[in-house]
């Protein structure tokens, strides 16, 4: 029968214990807050307005927020060295994980798309090209917009796309609605706040038209404000055609891959990261 020496078992006893109140020290260090942040924090919260139930969400929140900052000071960091080719900054998403960035404000559901307006990118586009263009100082760009907790990342995209092209049409600069598109192109395949496919939304647009941004809206025929008649398919990842579009026709609207802190925080600068090719 196999026996310990009491002085072993109580050696063994007391590692045990040790290792659980270090671990537990562990964990509990992990949740305070460093106070050289407070007011920092303080004034983060304020200008984003954000409210927490109780003490327990906030400190959550809190960890969750110097995680980001340190990120943040990190690539800042390096990118002062010549590592980076752009800045990162806190941004009011900064108490969220990336996950939950990822569950409640994107929304791009990929498709098999074959609809009979869709068309390949015309050869006669590869013509020479300016050395640079920016289609704000042409007007045809609306306001920033804010699509808040809801998977409508797609409609925003359509609608910015087509606001540069009915103006360049018309002269009329017009802030087209998102919300049309959330509360009706499910009739072409989109799902509202959970997600859907740019295509759906322009194939949604060529059968009905889309509304002007005028408070809340549930679609109205007579209340149209933009119309399109087609649209067309850049080749995935080819850069130059992308680039040619942008160039000769406008705003373009783009699905990537922005799982990443470092597209989320991005600030300024060149923004160059492999692993978010698409």
């Amino acid at each position: 029968m196999a026996f310990m020496k009491p002085g072993f078992r109580r050696t063994m006893a007391f590692a045990s214990f040790c290792l659980v109140v270090l671990s537990a020290l562990l964990v509990q260090s992990l949740s305070i807050p460093d106070p050289t942040l407070d007011n920092h924090w303080e004034l983060w919260v304020k200008t984003h307005q954000k409210n927490y139930k109780d003490e327990k969400a906030e400190l959550a929140r809190r960890t969750i927020w110097e995680q980001t900052l340190k990120f943040i000071m990190v690539h800042n960091l390096e990118y002062s060295m010549g590592r980076h080719s752009y800045e990162v900054g806190m941004n009011h998403l900064g108490d969220l994980t990336a996950k939950e960035v990822a569950g409640t404000m994107k929304g791009f559901i990929a498709q098999e798309a074959h609809w009979t307006n869709w068309t390949e990118l015309p050869m006669e586009l590869m013509a020479a090209l300016p050395p640079a263009i920016d289609w704000r100082e042409k007007g045809c760009v609306t306001r920033v917009k804010n699509q808040g907790q809801c998977g409508s990342c797609y409609a925003f995209s359509s609608v910015g796309a087509l606001e540069c092209q009915w103006k360049k049409k018309t002269g009329q600069l017009i802030s087209l609605s998102e919300q049309n598109l959330l509360d009706c192109s499910n009739i072409t395949g989109n799902k509202g706040c959970i997600g859907g496919f740019m295509p759906n939304s322009f194939q949604y647009i060529i059968n009905y038209g889309i509304e002007a941004e005028v408070g809340n809206c549930l679609f109205n025929r007579a209340k149209v404000a933009a119309k399109c008649s087609s649209f067309v398919n850049l080749p995935s990842g080819n850069e130059q055609a992308l680039m040619m579009a942008v160039a000769t026709i406008g705003p373009v609207s783009v699905a990537i891959d922005s799982n990443h802190n470092e597209f989320i925080y991005y600030k300024k600068g060149w923004f160059l990261m492999e692993k978010l090719c698409c």
